[in-house]
C-alpha cells in the first residue's frame, strides 16, 4: 500500500469524508482560483496552500488513492486489518470491537469523521456482497443493531449515509428500527439548533406578558 499523508486533506479542501467526488472537484476549483500563484504572485503562504489543495485534491478525487488515504488516515482500530477472506463472523465481530471503542470514548472528543468511516467501510460494497450471499438475518440484524450504536455519536448526515448502506441487508423490522433511529436524529438535530432561539422568543414573550400585565 502507498504512503499515506497525514494532513487532513478534508479539512484543506474544506470538504467532510462523506463528499462526492463531484464535491471535491468543485471544492478544489474554488480554493485552487483563490490561492493560484497567478494571482498571489510572491505569497510564498498562498503557494505553499496552493501545493497543499493540489496535493488533496490528486488523492480525494482518484478512488483508489482515497481509499488507502481513508484507511490509514481514520483508522480507529490499530489492531484492525482487512482480511484477505471476509465473512459475516468477522464483520459482526469488527462491528462489536467498534462498538466497544465508540462507547469507551469521550463523545466530545471523539473522531467523528474517522468513526464515520470505519463504519463505511465495514459496510463496504464487498462486505455487503458477503453479508447478503451468506449472512443470516439474525446476524445481520445483530450487525445493524450494532452499527446504529455506533453511529450514536453521529450527525444525521452521517448517519443517513451509514443507515443506505445497512438497508441493504435488512429485514422489515430492522428497516422500521433504522428509520425511527433517523427519524429520531432529525428531529433532536432540529430542537438542538433551534432551542436557544426559542428560548430566547419565549423569554421576550413572557417579558411583554409581564410589562403589559403591569400597567
Amino acid at each position: 500500500m502507498p504512503s499515506v499523508s497525514k494532513k487532513n486533506y478534508y479539512q484543506v479542501l474544506r470538504i467532510t469524508p462523506a463528499a462526492t467526488t463531484a464535491e471535491v472537484k468543485k471544492a478544489y476549483r474554488k480554493l485552487a482560483q483563490q490561492y493560484h500563484p497567478d494571482k498571489n504572485a510572491g505569497n510564498e503562504i498562498a503557494a505553499l496552500h496552493f501545493k497543499e489543495i493540489k496535493e488533496a485534491y490528486e488523492t480525494l478525487a482518484d478512488d483508489t488513492k482515497r481509499q488507502a488515504y481513508n484507511y490509514e488516515h481514520f483508522h480507529l482500530l490499530k489492531h484492525y486489518e482487512k482480511q484477505a477472506a471476509i465473512t459475516p463472523r468477522w464483520i459482526l465481530d469488527e462491528m462489536i470491537r467498534l462498538d466497544a471503542v465508540v462507547k469507551e470514548s469521550d463523545v466530545f472528543r471523539l473522531d467523528k469523521d474517522g468513526l464515520y468511516i470505519q463504519l463505511y467501510d465495514l459496510l463496504d460494497d464487498y462486505n455487503i456482497g458477503v453479508l447478503t450471499e451468506n449472512g443470516d438475518a439474525d446476524m445481520n440484524k445483530a450487525i445493524i443493531q450494532l452499527a446504529l450504536n455506533a453511529a450514536e455519536p453521529l450527525s444525521y448526515a452521517y448517519t443517513e449515509r451509514i443507515a443506505s448502506r445497512m438497508q441493504m441487508i435488512a429485514g422489515e423490522e430492522s428497516r422500521q428500527i433504522i428509520a425511527k433511529r433517523l427519524k429520531d436524529k432529525k428531529a433532536n438535530e432540529l430542537f438542538d439548533k433551534y432551542k436557544l432561539p426559542l428560548a430566547i422568543l419565549i423569554g421576550i414573550l413572557l417579558c411583554l406578558v409581564i410589562i403589559f400585565s403591569s400597567r
